[in-house]
């Protein structure tokens, strides 16, 4: 096949015959045909850098974790923990994580301590997609009704809430319930004895209660206890006697059923004083005839306790008189039997 060649185009002819301007054409077709390869080549260069460029460009941001939360065993007994799972989505980041949470209990409840009350945080370090969170709840002596303790997640930064953002633990009490209107008060006249009373328990099998003391470290056992059948006329009185004076002691009432062989109810009331015992003196006569006995009463203000007790006192008389012999005078010490509470003193 042959070329015609005008000014501008390269046209095929059929001519046996080549002439020179067919020459210059199929020249210039060969000069485009490597024009062409170049650009061809430039293309897949481009194209090759921009997938390169794509392979290198910084990822997408992550997206931010979805917290939940969910309880763990409930109930749990008084003391015990309130568990609870805090759980991401995905894996916390580099650097970790804090979520942030608040505690709560029922209104009237004290099951947990104020300091864990309140505003809190759970940290998650990088990769970590679950953390538990443990409210210590107190182990009190006090009958109260069972109650729940909660704990809410709340915003911050990093993260997102889920559609479960709170859960609760329900704490069991595990105190008796309370023998009612306890009252302990020291004996009037008396310095080693207190009286006990109480309102008889109802709703609960019982057949009897213990009275029990204890002072200073020691514990209630053995030795310090009454027992009071419920069938007694007096069931719901006691008096205890023996004890030091001035002294604080713990009183403890329980309701015992003795088929089960514990108590099914109690009270405590702590820190009751024996009546502290003082001492006065007075004079039987404001003056005496010389030679007379100068009379004096002294009284305790409570009966003399077990074993008696020894009152000091010291004579003297004015400066410069002589009524009374040098031996009647200084120190002296008067003697109180068991139970008494005056005796009388004569300076001769």
């Amino acid at each position: 096949m042959n070329f015609h060649s005008d000014e501008t185009n390269c046209i095929p002819v059929a001519k046996r015959l080549v002439s020179r301007p067919a020459l210059d054409c199929a020249a210039r077709l060969k000069t485009q045909a490597k024009r062409i390869s170049l650009v061809s080549a430039a293309l897949v260069f481009v194209a090759w850098a921009s997938l390169g460029t794509a392979a290198v460009s910084p990822a997408r941001a992550q997206t931010l974790p979805t917290v939940t939360i969910s309880a763990g065993p409930s109930p749990v007994g008084e003391g015990g923990p309130a568990i609870f799972t805090v759980t991401l989505s995905n894996a916390a980041p580099a650097g970790g994580l804090t979520v942030n949470l608040s505690v709560s209990e029922e209104v009237g409840s004290d099951y947990v301590a104020s300091t864990n009350e309140g505003a809190k945080t759970v940290s998650f370090a990088e990769g970590q997609t679950r953390k538990r969170y443990i409210v210590p709840t107190v182990n009190d002596e006090n009958d109260e009704t069972n109650a729940s303790v909660t704990v809410t997640l709340t915003s911050g930064d990093g993260y997102t809430l889920g559609a479960t953002t709170s859960a609760a633990v329900t704490v069991n009490d595990n105190d008796l319930p309370a023998v009612p209107n306890l009252s302990v008060t020291p004996v009037t006249g008396e310095m080693d004895q207190l009286d006990v009373s109480w309102d008889a328990v109802t709703g609960l099998a019982y057949d009897s209660y213990s009275v029990r003391w204890k002072t200073g470290n020691q514990t209630y056992g053995p030795g310090r206890e009454i027992v009071k059948n419920v069938n007694d006329p007096n069931s719901t009185t006691a008096r205890i006697d023996g004890l030091r004076g001035d002294t604080a002691y713990d009183v403890e009432v329980s309701a015992l059923w003795s088929v089960i062989d514990r108590a099914v109810a109690a009270s405590e009331v702590r820190g009751t004083k024996t009546n502290a015992l003082t001492v006065a003196i007075s004079a039987e006569s404001s003056s005496v005839t010389e030679g007379q006995a100068a009379v004096f009463i002294v009284t305790l203000s409570n009966k003399a306790p077990a074993g008696g007790v020894a009152v000091k006192a010291t004579v003297s008389e004015a400066a410069g008189s002589d009524y009374v012999a040098s031996t009647n005078e200084g120190a002296k010490t008067m003697w109180f039997t068991e139970g008494f509470r005056h005796d009388i003193y004569f300076v001769h």
